[in-house]
C-alpha cells in the first residue's frame, strides 16, 4: 500500500509539472503573437504615413477662410448695427472630406485642406461652406445664403493657395427696438475741428517814401469854331388837299 501511494503520488507531481509547462508554453506563444501584432500594425501605420508623406510632396497647401457675422437689423450687408460672432460654428464640406471649425473672436474662420483634396484647384472651388450653429442665442437664424459653392481664390504664394468664401450671416428672430431708433449725435460724437495755433506776430514794415510831385500838365489849345449847318428844305405836305365839293 505503502508502495502504491509512492507511485500515485510522484504520477501526480508529474503531471502537474507537465500541466504548468503546457500552460507557461501558452502564455508565452500569446505573447508572442500579442508582441508580433503590435509589431505589424505599427509598421501598417509607418508606411500609411510614409506613403501619404510621399504623395503630399510637391502639392501646395489650400486653406478655406471666411468671416461670420450677426445682422442686427436684416440690412445683409456690414453696418454699424452688425457685429462679428465668435465661436460658430462652419462646416466645410469637399467631396469625401468633411470637417468643421470655429470662428476666432473677430468672426473668422480657417479650415486646411488635405493634399488629396487641394492638388486639384478646381475641386477646391466647388467645395462648399455652411453654418452649423451660432455662439449667440439672440442672433441664431441662419440667413437664406447659409452656403456658398463659388470659393474664390484670394491668395497665391509658394506652398500655399487661400479660398476666400465670403461672409455669412446669422439673424435674431425679430429685429430689436434699436433697429426703428433714428441715431442721435451726442455732444461727445459732434465733430469738432482741432484748435488752431496762434499766428505769430508780423515785423514791422518799413515806410514807404514820399512819392515825387507831378509836373503840372500844360494847357490845351482852345478848338475852333464849328461851321453853321445849312437849313434843310421845306418838306412837301405828306398829305395832299382834296378838292372841295360844290
Amino acid at each position: 500500500m505503502i508502495c502504491g501511494g509512492k507511485k500515485h503520488g510522484k504520477s501526480f507531481f508529474s503531471r502537474s509539472i507537465n500541466e504548468r509547462g503546457r500552460s507557461t508554453d501558452r502564455i508565452i506563444f500569446w505573447r508572442s503573437f500579442a508582441m508580433g501584432f503590435r509589431f505589424y500594425v505599427l509598421v501598417l501605420v509607418v508606411l500609411q504615413v510614409l506613403v501619404l508623406r510621399a504623395g503630399s510632396e510637391g502639392v501646395d497647401r489650400a486653406v478655406v477662410e471666411g468671416t461670420v457675422y450677426c445682422d442686427t437689423c436684416f440690412q445683409e450687408e456690414l453696418s454699424s448695427s452688425s457685429h462679428f460672432i465668435a465661436d460658430a460654428v462652419v462646416a466645410v464640406e469637399c467631396g469625401p472630406f468633411k470637417a468643421e471649425a470655429r470662428t476666432d473672436r473677430v468672426g473668422r474662420f480657417r479650415v486646411g485642406l488635405p493634399p488629396v483634396v487641394s492638388r486639384d484647384l478646381e475641386a477646391v472651388r466647388g467645395c462648399s461652406v455652411r453654418l452649423v450653429r451660432s455662439s449667440e442665442p439672440f442672433c441664431a437664424v441662419a440667413s437664406s445664403a447659409t452656403s456658398s459653392s463659388s470659393l474664390r481664390l484670394r491668395l497665391r504664394k509658394p506652398g500655399l493657395h487661400v479660398f476666400s468664401a465670403g461672409f455669412f450671416t446669422f439673424k435674431p428672430l425679430q429685429q430689436p427696438e434699436l433697429c426703428y431708433q433714428e441715431p442721435k449725435l451726442s455732444s461727445s460724437d459732434s465733430l469738432s475741428l482741432p484748435s488752431l495755433p496762434p499766428l505769430p506776430n508780423l515785423p514791422n514794415l518799413p515806410s514807404l517814401p514820399n512819392l515825387p510831385n507831378l509836373p503840372n500838365l500844360p494847357n490845351l489849345p482852345n478848338l475852333p469854331n464849328l461851321p453853321n449847318l445849312p437849313r434843310l428844305p421845306n418838306l412837301p405836305p405828306l398829305f395832299p388837299g382834296f378838292p372841295s365839293t360844290p
